[in-house]
C-alpha cells in the first residue's frame, strides 16, 4: 500500500493524517476511516474501502494507491465528488485514475 503525495483529506482528517497512515501501515484497526484507493485488479478503478477491509487475511493491498482518507462514508463520497470535479475541470473527462496519476507526476 502506498499513499499519494497529493492526498485528499476530509474535514477533520488533516490533524489525524500521520497517525492514521501509521496505523494503516501497521495493520491496526481504524474505525471509522474510509479510504479512496486506486486498485489494479486487471483494470484500474477507484474504490471506497473501509479500513477494516484491509485487516482481512489475503486482502490484495499490494497494488493499492491510497488517494484519500475520510472520516466516514459520506465524507468519502464527497472526496470522490471533489476528485471527479477536479478531473472534469482539468479537461480529462471521466478518467479519475488517470488524473490522480497525472497529479502524482507533477512536482
Amino acid at each position: 500500500m502506498k499513499f499519494a503525495r497529493h492526498l485528499y483529506l476530509s474535514e477533520g482528517m488533516e490533524k489525524k493524517k500521520r497517525k492514521v497512515m501509521h496505523r494503516l501501515r501497521r495493520g491496526k484497526l481504524q474505525v471509522p476511516v474510509y479510504l479512496i484507493a486506486l486498485c489494479d485488479y486487471g483494470q484500474e478503478r477507484l474504490e471506497i474501502l473501509s479500513s477494516a477491509e484491509l485487516l482481512q487475511k489475503g486482502y490484495p493491498s499490494q497494488g493499492l494507491l491510497v488517494a484519500g482518507i475520510a472520516g466516514d462514508y459520506d465524507d468519502a463520497l464527497e472526496l470522490v465528488r471533489r476528485i471527479a470535479q477536479e478531473t472534469f475541470d482539468a479537461l480529462m473527462g471521466t478518467d479519475l485514475c488517470g488524473y490522480i496519476h497525472h497529479r502524482e507526476q507533477e512536482e
